[in-house]
This record gives structure tokens, sequence and C-alpha cells, in this order.
């Protein structure tokens, strides 16, 4: 109304609320607890996802590692085996052809120039004709060009002319003989008028081969006849003793004519062996490539040990990029965080700060 006075309204002062966040230090704390734990949350997600598979690879290497040396023999120490009865067989096919061409060119007449040089680069050191009663009537290897002459024994000449009576035409390798502290094998050729030709066959050239696989501490090659007798053999007594060694189980699948892996204990080594094995067709003799279980148990916990380590180091490598990344990656959660808080305190000019160009959006 016109003339009277107007009511005056009270008037209070308002004052901008304080930033608490910044007065108030337990709120930081809480910010940085909260951003903290987001922090590791991250990291120990990442890091589980990320060395799972290290673990299952590291544990799968552990328990594969013997299964694996043991696989690695067929793979090798088999390999080696036939090599090793191929490079026999070859031998043998030599040995037989140079004997029966010396018998057909010398058993009527003598043996023409380098003959006798031939056969003892063969390894036979007596080659001669005998007749049926065991008389030697004629030899082919010439006394000049080597002594002394190794004709066989007069024990073993009638078991070597029974062999003779059923040998036919074709050219018979006996199995190893121990005549006169010598071991030898025997070739046997049936002629006419009940003769027969004899030739004697070392085992240096065996014992060759043999000595040149070798490997790891005790790994090696064995070679036996079709009897199971020790041809050739690391263990010197064996090989001297001609030892018969049919009751060991993988020569007596080589005399069944088998090839394969096998593990058996091998007396003279004094352990468990592990080989791969076969035979010669053309002989049957054995041949096999052992090695003791031990050195594949120690090859394979250094595979073990590798395993683990690269497991460590790559656990380690994950945990240190989980934790970089999982920084990167909570940095603008906790950001936001920090500037909602402030603005719900009072503080409306806050801003979200700036954050690095290689932050995630």
């Amino acid at each position: 109304m016109p003339g009277e006075d107007k009511e005056t309204l009270p008037t209070r002062s308002v004052t901008p609320q304080a930033d608490t966040t910044r007065e108030n230090p337990s709120r930081r704390g809480v910010l940085k607890s909260a951003g903290y734990h987001l922090h590791v949350i991250l990291f120990a997600a990442m890091v589980l996802i990320s060395t799972l598979p290290i673990l299952l690879l590291g544990g799968w290497m552990k328990h594969s590692a013997m299964e694996l040396e043991i696989a690695s023999v067929t793979d090798k120490h088999l390999l080696i085996a036939r090599n090793l009865s191929r490079t026999l067989s070859r031998y043998v096919g030599d040995v037989k052809e140079g004997f029966r061409t010396a018998v057909e060119t010398g058993a009527t007449q003598d043996s023409p120039p380098g003959m006798s040089r031939l056969l003892l680069s063969l390894g036979l050191d007596h080659v001669c004709i005998i007749d049926g009663e065991g008389n030697i009537i004629r030899s082919l290897i010439a006394e000049a060009d080597f002594a002394p002459q190794r004709p066989p024994g007069a024990k073993i000449m009638p078991e070597l002319r029974m062999i003779a009576r059923n040998a036919g035409t074709d050219v018979i390798v006996t199995n190893l003989y121990r005549d006169a502290d010598v071991s030898r094998f025997f070739l046997i050729q049936a002629l006419d008028n009940n003769r027969f030709a004899v030739g004697s066959l070392g085992v240096d050239y065996i014992r060759t081969v043999q000595r040149a696989i070798a490997f790891g501490e005790r790994g090696h090659s064995m070679i036996v006849d079709a009897t199971g007798r020790v041809v050739a053999h690391p263990n010197p007594a064996w090989e001297k003793n001609a030892q018969d060694a049919s009751k060991l189980s993988v020569v007596g699948a080589m005399m069944r004519g088998r090839t394969g892996v096998a593990q058996f204990y091998s007396p003279p080594m004094q352990a468990d062996m592990i080989a791969g094995y076969t035979t010669v067709p053309e002989t049957g003799w054995g041949v096999m490539v052992p090695q003791p279980m031990e050195e594949l148990r120690e090859r394979a916990a250094d595979s073990q040990t590798l395993a683990l380590s690269l497991s460590a180091a790559g656990i380690l490598i994950a945990a240190m990029i989980s934790w970089w990344l999982a920084k990167i990656l909570a940095r603008p959660i906790i950001s936001i965080e920090k500037a909602a808080d402030a603005v719900a305190s009072g503080s409306m000019d806050t801003r979200v700060e700036t954050l690095p160009k290689h932050s995630p959006r």
C-alpha cells in the first residue's frame, strides 16, 4: 500500500564452501587408497591372465621332459642302429662277393695277382679249399702276402664240413667261433667232389665300426651274432670271451629278428639301459645302441630346470608389464573420481586434470 513501509527481509551472507578435499587429509587418504586398490586389482587380474598359460606350459614341460627323452631314443638311437645294420649288410655283401670270386678263380688254378690283398682288405685272413676228409688242398692267400695264416682248427673242422654239406651253392657266414683264442667267423661254400671252401673272417672291422658309435657319457653300440654271443662291446672282457648275452631280453628280441626300442638291465654297465635295436638280415647279427636311463633322467632334469627358469622369467616380465599397464589404465578413472568428488564437495570450478597423450580414452 502507498505510504506503508516495506517489510525488510533479513539477509544472510553466503560463503563458499571450503574444498574439503584439500582441507581434509583423511579424504585425500581415502581417494589415494581407492586409486591404489584399483591399480592393484587391475594388476592382479592381468598377472593372473598372463601367467596362467606360462605356468601351464612350464608344468607340461616338467612332466613331459622324461617322455620326450624316451621318445628321442626312437628317433635317434633306433636310427643309428638301422644305419649301423645297413653298414654291416654292405660289408657282409662285399666279403661274400670277394670270397666267391676268389673261390671261383682259385679252385682249379692259382689265384690271380692282387687277390690275396683284396681278401686281406676285406678282413679274410685265410681262404682255402678243403677236400672231403678235411685236408687243406689249396690256399688262396699267398704265404708271401700274409703271415701267419689262420686256418680252421681241427676241433671245429667237422662242424664246418657238416655246414658245407647243407649249404648248397650259396656262401654261408657262420656264427662266431672262439678258435685258438681268437674270435672269428667262417665263410663256407660247397664245391664239387665233396670239396668245400672256407674263409676265416676276423672281427677287427666290425669292432672298429662299433667303437665309432659313442655318445653321452656311456652311450655306445653293441653287436652280437645270431646266437647272442658278443662280437663287439665296450667291455673288453665280454669281447674277449665272446660272452653269451642271449639271456638279456633285448638280445633275445634281436635273435628273433625284431626291431624296436627296449629297456633292460645291463650287467657289464651295471645300469638300467634303453636301446634302439635291429638285425643284419644277411647274417642274423643283432645291433643295438643303448644308453643308461640315468643319462636320460639327467637331461630331463636339465630340461625341467630350464622350463622352471623360463617360467619364472616369464612371470617376472608379465608382472612388470602388468604393473605398468594397470597404472596407465587406472589413471583416467582415478583422475575422474577425484574431480567428481571435488565437485560434489562444492568446488564447482574443478576440472579433470590433463592426461598424458598415451593414456587410454
